[in-house]
């Protein structure tokens, strides 16, 4: 339990990183399968009988989160792409709490907006799309 609580902040990056890896997956499937994880992880961090809904434990964690994928932002067309899906799972995650973070998402959908490939765009749209 000490070692989820200490580390949960990596352990939630990890797993939506990886859940946005998979270019055939869904990003909403894919934020559903990860609500139940991320129930479990902020059970065992919270270590109470009644521990934190998935968007009130990952809304301290939010913005740490977006931009500890700084190299996906700036890599390639697949690392673009890779940060794109993750920050859609996010956004579905995050779900009350979105109007708190949805300038900075904006921000980041705009900007993948701008980038040459082709991917990317398509990207971005289909989370604008979720957005709004």
């Amino acid at each position: 339990q000490v070692l989820v609580t200490d580390h949960k902040k990596e352990l939630m990056r990890v797993l939506i990183r990886s859940a946005g890896a998979d270019d055939a997956s869904d990003p909403q499937n894919e934020a559903e399968r990860l609500q139940q994880v991320l129930g479990t992880l902020a059970q065992l961090a919270d270590g109470t009988d009644k521990p934190p809904s998935v968007p009130d434990f990952l809304r301290p964690h939010f913005t740490w989160l977006v931009m500890g994928d700084h190299n996906d932002r700036s890599g390639d067309a697949a690392a673009q792409r890779r940060f794109l899906r993750s920050l859609t799972i996010m956004v579905h995650l995050i779900g009350p709490h979105l109007p708190q973070f949805a300038p900075k998402v904006m921000a980041h959908l705009t900007s993948a907006l701008e980038r040459p490939s082709l991917s990317v765009r398509n990207t971005a749209l289909a989370a604008w799309l979720l957005l709004v």
